[in-house]
């Protein structure tokens, strides 16, 4: 048997080979944008640690773990773990612990909330308002419903904006050097 290949069979072939191709790798990209954004936000989020000046009752005692909660984002826990394993901020060991709204905040100095709407946003953070917690989620209003940090995507990147005004209400002093990187920053505004 023998085949006859002609120019536009071959257009064919090449033009599916193409659409498949470019069909994977849209495919890849949609799947890849997740675990890269959870990498970004865990690198942001223990960053941001350095950056924030907490009162001396954040911690009972100079052996108590740095901790990060996460709420509602598992897969940033799980890169947040990799990327702190055998680090410490501020010389504390940093542990990060998973938790679910309505956990007791006892011993959390930043607390991470993510896959809620506003009101629930509020609600798991009331037990945090009167306590030198850094707050931050990547829930539209997260500022307004009291978040000190609030991630955003402008231009497909990962961004965040910042309330001084609420970082003073926990008690927390942030660097104006995390101040200059920040999407929006209102140190004098009300919020």
């Amino acid at each position: 048997m023998q085949w006859r290949v002609t120019v536009p069979v071959l257009r064919r072939v090449a033009t599916t080979g193409l659409l498949f191709f470019a069909a994977a790798q849209s495919g890849a990209a949609d799947n890849d944008s997740r675990p890269l954004e959870a990498q970004i936000k865990a690198a942001y989020l223990y960053k941001f640690a350095g950056y924030v000046e907490w009162p001396p009752n954040a911690f009972m005692d100079a052996t108590v773990p740095f901790t990060i909660g996460i709420v509602g984002a598992g897969d940033i826990a799980t890169e947040l773990n990799k990327l702190t394993s055998g680090r410490s901020l501020s010389d504390h060991p940093v542990e990060v612990r998973l938790l679910k709204a309505g956990d007791p905040p006892r011993g959390v100095q930043l607390i991470f909330v993510s896959g809620a709407d506003t009101p629930q946003l509020r609600r798991t953070l009331e037990p945090y308002k009167a306590l030198p917690t850094l707050t931050v989620s990547d829930i539209p209003g997260g500022i307004d419903a009291g978040c000190v940090i609030n991630f955003m995507l402008v231009d497909n990147r990962v961004r965040f904006e910042i309330s001084v005004r609420n970082a003073e209400r926990h008690g927390l002093k942030i660097s104006s050097r995390l101040l200059a990187v920040a999407q929006r920053g209102n140190p004098g505004a009300s919020e």
